[in-house]
């Protein structure tokens, strides 16, 4: 059972956690670091949006109850959740205004939860026209609540909005793009007049990018193909991928716009094996001390003599390698684009600085701020996104020469067995 209310606007500033406040450039004047800190957040949704009609988009919005808090809250004794979706949706052609807003309600009761929970909310999008979606994910018995920013584009009938794209064993829409090879999907066009689809594969890139202190362009990927052929556009194909790398999925060869699907590895974006640990010691050690641990009979002896060895204790290793690691882990959550987030530009920045104290977004960018409680410099990083035909997850890191990044204060710290903090300029 679901509510909606039209929200007016003069009422919007007392919702949750959103603010009235504006800040020119930004979407909101707010810290939005939650976004990428986990810690700080109680729920964890997933968001789709599929463009059903030329006036009619859909917002799928996955969430797990196991993470709403459930009461008795009528006379009959049944246990239930308040879930409310709340949503802002912005046009960007000719500038940035607000076109709808919404709020839906779902009571959640307990005897007919399933592992997850599915709300398909229409959206009022018109064709040629790019927008930006801000959703608002509510549980309003514990009154916590997560915010999303969404890219919306219907400027082509060919970008991945327009695919559908569902697990064979739940029908339901896949809100993640990355999978494992457990996993089983259909995608289809929904255009009668075309039976084919291409599909296009992309080995894993393997370039990481260089450190924030040199002024070189970080790399972008070369839209070449290692191979392409044509599978059949009807719902009876099932598809599951098992070599690593990026697939993406077009109406025609020479259009370069569809929907991308990524593999990188069994149990991506976890870091389980010892070859996923070596790889993200890239940032910290030379490629002489990378192949050197590669060549060793016992890889994993070598990356333990190596965190032991920085850290000066097994305990104080263990504790290096927790946070290094989850942080690789949260990189590959938050910022695949055509590769591993931990190979991204934003994912350097998080492995080595961890979370950002202050984050601001806007359609274009995000600058990420390290505050110095001290009162001295903080340092500040700004990410340009890129256009991309394969992922909206694309940015990069904008470098010149007043960039101070303290990068190698940074490596040298973790390098002396301390995780870096600008307050100290050096580490805790």
């Amino acid at each position: 059972m679901r509510t909606r209310i039209t929200v007016i606007i003069s009422v919007i500033c007392f919702f949750l956690i959103t603010s009235c406040a504006s800040q020119k450039n930004y979407d909101s004047a707010r810290n939005l670091a939650y976004l990428y800190n986990p810690s700080m957040a109680s729920l964890h949704p997933r968001y789709q949006v599929f463009h059903e009609s030329d006036q009619t988009s859909i917002l799928s919005v996955k969430v797990y109850p196991v993470e709403l808090l459930f009461n008795q809250a009528d006379n009959d004794g049944i246990y239930q959740a308040q879930l409310e979706i709340y949503y802002r949706l912005y046009e960007l052609n000719g500038g940035r205004s607000l076109v709808d807003t919404g709020l839906y309600k779902y009571p959640i009761e307990m005897q007919n939860v399933r592992r997850e929970f599915v709300a398909n909310i229409p959206l009022p999008t018109q064709v040629s026209r790019k927008y930006n979606l801000e959703v608002i994910t509510n549980d309003r018995l514990r009154n916590k609540a997560v915010q999303a920013f969404i890219p919306i584009d219907k400027t082509s009938p060919y970008n991945y909005h327009n695919f559908e794209v569902v697990r064979v064993t739940t029908g339901q829409p896949i809100f993640n793009s990355i999978l494992d090879s457990s996993q089983v999907i259909r995608i289809r066009y929904p255009n009668d007049e075309v039976d084919s689809l291409f599909l296009s594969y992309y080995p894993v890139d393997s370039v990481i990018p260089y450190p924030p202190s040199l002024l070189i362009p970080s790399r972008t990927l070369q839209p070449d193909p290692d191979t392409t052929y044509a599978i059949a556009n009807h719902d009876a194909i099932a598809i599951r991928f098992t070599e690593e790398g990026m697939y993406h999925f077009t109406v025609d060869p020479a259009i370069s716009e569809g929907y991308t699907i990524f593999y990188f590895g069994e149990h991506f974006p976890s870091v389980k094996t010892t070859e996923q640990m070596i790889d993200p010691l890239e940032y910290l050690v030379s490629e002489a001390e990378i192949a050197r641990m590669r060549r060793n009979e016992n890889q994993k002896l070598a990356v333990d003599n190596f965190w032991i060895n920085t850290a000066g204790s097994i305990d104080k290793a263990r504790e290096l390698i927790r946070i290094y690691y989850n942080r690789v882990f949260y990189a590959n959550y938050f910022f695949v684009s055509y590769k591993e987030g931990w190979k991204t530009d934003r994912g350097m920045i998080y492995i080595i600085y961890g979370p950002p104290d202050v984050l601001y977004k806007n359609d274009e960018e995000e600058r990420w701020i390290y505050r110095n409680s001290k009162g001295t410099e903080n340092i500040s990083f700004t990410f340009r996104k890129v256009e991309n035909p394969f992922t909206q997850n694309d940015f990069v890191l904008n470098r010149s020469d007043e960039l101070d990044s303290r990068w190698g204060e940074a490596i040298s710290s973790w390098r002396n067995g301390l995780i870096f903090s600008i307050d100290q300029g050096d580490s805790q």
